[in-house]
């Protein structure tokens, strides 16, 4: 299971609807947690706590996220 900051879905958003001709690149961040609620079969789930956009337009993603995450 999964769930999502409210700050971070707003913010993927935000950077979609600045841009809605090009793909916007970038990372999750995320906090995994132990869960505490017996109805749900997995131990433990993520969090995410943050979204960085890292880069907008189509391009070759390999290196341009190499560097991007060395950092």
């Amino acid at each position: 299971m999964s769930e999502i900051n409210a700050l971070s879905f707003v913010k993927m958003f935000l950077h979609l609807a600045k841009y809605p001709e090009l793909a916007v690149n970038g990372v999750l961040l995320s906090a995994r947690t132990d869960s505490t609620n017996e109805e749900v079969d997995s131990s433990s789930y993520l969090h995410f706590v943050d979204c960085i956009p890292l880069f907008h337009g189509v391009l070759s993603l390999s290196p341009m996220l190499e560097i991007a995450l060395s950092q």
